[in-house]
């Protein structure tokens, strides 16, 4: 799970323009199928908690054996057909909220899905307690395993959708605003990267140089130093041992050539990025 949103979505940003510079695919095409990773960091942690719901209900049943009657049965499928439903109206929720045209914000989707738990556990209870009229022997097992779990689906996902709109939004950004106009970004790269024609660099450090220097471009909200260290923890991270240097070094050059930072300033970046 990604502590810092914004580098996640610099991570899936570069992944996008990578794919889509080797496999000569469309930039929007390979960002729908990355969106997809950026809706995993909503989804996963409360998805992961109403799946050992349904365990925790299937272990309800083994404790009881062949005292597992058919109005337990019954019940417990029940129960675990609306777990089941928590987990797919979830999944609808964080698809509307994280996408590259989002058509539900994130504290809308978070305060949406926690309201639909929150009914899943009113009619799990009215449930248990018509099938206490019937003496099911269990209903207290069922309702602790139930209750505990879609109340830890609750929290989190009110606490990692935003997360994930977040990287959406920085991602989309990023990708869209350079399948919009992909030639401003390159030309600086060419202009600056001297003696290094894009041809000749790798995949890697040139999809690196192209996100940075969109963000130079169009991003002003971010500080440069902020774009700069980004860029160089990526080709750390991904480049060749000679990668950081290299796009530290043309990075540095076109923010100073846009007014960015001064012109005589250390070639090093700094800076921290925000979460």
């Amino acid at each position: 799970m990604p502590l810092l949103p914004r580098r996640y979505a610099r991570e899936l940003a570069l992944k996008t323009l990578y794919q889509a510079d080797v496999s000569a695919a469309r930039l929007p095409d390979v960002l729908t199928t990355m969106m997809e990773q950026a809706r995993r960091v909503g989804m996963n942690p409360a998805e992961q908690a109403l799946r050992s719901t349904s365990t925790d209900l299937q272990k309800c049943r083994a404790a009881l054996g062949k005292e597992a009657t058919a109005r337990f049965r019954t019940v417990l499928k029940q129960i675990d057909g609306e777990v089941e439903q928590c987990r797919a109206s979830l999944g609808a929720i964080c698809e509307a909220v994280v996408a590259s045209r989002p058509t539900m914000s994130a504290q809308g989707g978070a305060s949406h899905g926690q309201d639909m738990l929150s009914e899943a556990l009113s009619r799990v209870d009215m449930r248990l307690h018509a099938a206490s009229g019937y003496g099911m022997v269990g209903g207290e097992c069922l309702r602790v395993a139930v209750v505990a779990g879609v109340e830890q689906a609750s929290s989190l996902f009110g606490r990692y959708l935003p997360l994930a709109a977040e990287v959406s939004i920085l991602l989309g950004q990023i990708v869209n605003g350079i399948a919009a106009d992909p030639a401003r970004p390159d030309a600086l790269i060419t202009r600056f990267a001297r003696g290094w024609d894009m041809r000749r660099q790798s995949a890697v450090d040139r999809n690196i140089l192209r996100l940075g220097s969109y963000e130079l471009l169009a991003m002003s909200d971010i500080p440069a130093a902020v774009t700069l260290n980004e860029a160089v923890e990526l080709a750390k991270k991904y480049g060749s041992e000679d990668s950081s240097r290299f796009v530290n070094g043309v990075l540095a050059a076109i923010a100073g050539h846009l007014g960015r930072i001064s012109a005589d300033a250390p070639a090093d970046a700094t800076g921290m990025e925000a979460s």
